[in-house]
């Protein structure tokens, strides 16, 4: 049955903002706490850690990890943003610049409709490189770490443009498929409407969270033929939704419920307290679909560098769930796994102005856009 929709998109947006708010509000809560207990108990005013990486010891793998020495030597993170929920949240409200994105609405064949932001800081040669992001769950232009990226991009000299799925910044058209987490088909026709326009330009993929899988999918399936020569996944929870969504914290549920209801206002009567749940009342073959929209099913087929970065104190998926793309690294040569102890989700915040994944991000495009590979 196709889910109601709303006629306003600012009205579902608004909406939208104010039940991620919600979640955004307890986990700020809890980072209140560990900070106030970190204050008191911390044992040192740094912590400091090498992150441990998981790779296959060929030639590429080596170039790529010694040109990002600078950012992968260490990882430092004082005693303010130690806690796992302290480091998910506390990005979001320290400060950024904003940048300013034009918008482009795509049209699926069902009727569906999913969106392309371009980011519009003044580069105009065709063939500059194109970094292509995938958000996480519940982002909006607003998203903190899409303008962090943005503010790179412009330093770097790269075109930006975000794909915002079906359901985000405007809402599920009434008839048409459901938002799938897996996304491949709108994913598709995005990456080759972006292509089409700068068909000389190089491309790479980053996807945040929910958006890490949708990369990780998109990579497996296209093999070679991506149009990406380079892609990298953060707090993506091993792109595995089948053990994953079971595994999910009770606050993520509570969250993430509360964010996708907006879109299926008809299953708000069910009162799904999970995502499961809920995706249970949507597909009746949960176990089906989720095969088919995890990333994992098909880390085999990444055929171009693969770079996963998480953390183990994610407050959000459990830690268990990073062994999933360890283990693909085994029958995967393009694959590197970044793991370390502290991080939290999609945070790594320092007492650098900017995130450390900004860091690790930079040198390891700037390597994969290079002659050098």
């Amino acid at each position: 049955m196709p889910a109601r929709t709303y006629r306003s998109s600012r009205t579902y947006r608004t909406l939208q903002r104010i039940y991620m708010k919600k979640g955004i509000y307890k986990f700020f809560l809890f980072g209140v706490c560990e900070r106030v207990r970190d204050a008191m108990f911390a044992m040192s005013r740094f912590h400091h850690e090498k992150p441990v990486i998981f790779r296959q010891s060929v030639e590429r793998n080596i170039d790529i990890l010694r040109s990002c020495q600078r950012s992968l030597v260490r990882l430092s993170i004082p005693w303010q943003f130690q806690g796992a929920y302290a480091q998910s949240v506390f990005p979001s409200c320290s400060p950024f610049l904003r940048a300013t994105f034009t918008k482009e609405t795509l049209w699926a064949p069902d009727g569906g409709r999913h969106t392309l932001a371009w980011s519009t800081h003044g580069v105009n040669a065709d063939d500059m490189p194109i970094l292509f992001c995938a958000h996480g769950m519940g982002a909006s232009l607003d998203s903190h770490y899409i303008h962090r990226l943005e503010q790179l991009c412009s330093l770097k000299s790269w075109r930006m443009v975000v794909h915002f799925r079906r359901g985000h910044e405007a809402p599920v058209v009434e008839g048409a498929a459901l938002p799938t987490h897996g996304a491949s088909d709108d994913t598709d026709q995005a990456v080759e409407h972006v292509h089409k326009r700068y068909p000389s330009a190089k491309k790479v993929a980053v996807g945040f969270s929910a958006g890490g899988n949708v990369i990780a999918l998109h990579q497996g399936l296209k093999g070679d033929a991506s149009r990406f020569v380079g892609a990298m996944v953060m707090s993506a929870s091993g792109c595995d939704y089948e053990d994953g969504t079971p595994a999910l914290s009770s606050l993520a549920n509570e969250v993430l419920v509360s964010f996708m209801l907006v879109s299926h206002r008809d299953l708000i009567r069910a009162r799904p307290r999970t995502l499961l749940e809920l995706d249970s009342s949507l597909y009746p073959d949960v176990h089906g679909y989720y095969a088919a929209n995890s990333g994992c099913t098909h880390f085999h087929g990444i055929a171009r560098p693969f770079l996963s970065l998480s953390a183990m104190d994610d407050p959000v998926v459990p830690a268990i769930m990073i062994q999933k793309v360890i283990d693909a690294v085994l029958i995967n040569e393009n694959i590197i796994v970044v793991q370390t102890q502290k991080g939290g989700h999609m945070g790594w915040h320092t007492a650098a102005p900017h995130p450390w994944w900004l860091d690790v991000l930079e040198d390891y495009f700037t390597t994969i856009l290079s002659s050098r590979l």
